[in-house]
């Protein structure tokens, strides 16, 4: 199977995300293979202990959303958003300055 780079994008977090992270990137990043991979920081941190429950599940409680984490209430919405941007940037779909197509005229 190929599998072009244009079309694939990866993220990486640290923790171990809640799946709607993966499907909120998914619906985002405008491109056909997203993958969002957790366990990928090698800092002093402990992150592996750490939950990163989406905000939506830290309201309704249950097992590693409210009393397991000590990661702060969005910290992966954060996280993916950062790796969407990154995904975005990449791609050069930023520009440098603010910018407007121009206006059409009506004759």
């Amino acid at each position: 199977m190929k599998v072009s780079i244009r079309v694939t994008g990866m993220v990486s977090i640290p923790g171990e995300p809640f799946n709607e992270f993966q499907r909120s990137l998914r619906a985002r990043a405008e491109l056909s293979h997203v993958f969002l991979l957790g366990y990928t920081d090698n800092s002093a941190q402990d992150w592996p202990n750490y939950y990163l429950p989406d905000i939506r599940s830290a309201a309704h409680a249950g097992y590693g959303a409210s009393d397991s984490t000590i990661a702060g209430l969005g910290t992966g919405e954060q996280l993916v958003d950062l790796g969407l941007i990154q995904l975005f940037t990449m791609r050069g779909m930023f520009r440098e300055k603010p910018w407007r197509p121009p206006a059409k005229r009506f004759n």
